[in-house]
C-alpha cells in the first residue's frame, strides 16, 4: 500500500528513513514467501524493490573522513 503524499512530504528525516526500513522489509517479506511458493518472477522482482531500498538507504549514510 503506497503511503499518502502528504505523509511523505511531511515527514522528518528520521520518519523517512524509518519508512525506508518498512518498505525493505515488506519486499524482503514478500520475497520469501514468493519463493517458497516457487514464484520465482515474483521474488525477484519483490528482492530489486528492496535492493533498491537498501541503495537509497546506504547513499543517505554520512561517513565523515
Amino acid at each position: 500500500m503506497l503511503k499518502p503524499k502528504h505523509i511523505i512530504m511531511t515527514a522528518t528525516p528520521q520518519e523517512l528513513t524509518l519508512l525506508l526500513y518498512q518498505g525493505a522489509i515488506k519486499f524482503m517479506n514478500q520475497a520469501i514467501h514468493n519463493t517458497k511458493e516457487k514464484n520465482y518472477a515474483e521474488a525477484n522482482q519483490a528482492s530489486k524493490r528492496a535492493q533498491d531500498i537498501f541503495g537509497e538507504l546506504m547513499s543517505t549514510f554520512g561517513y565523515e573522513d
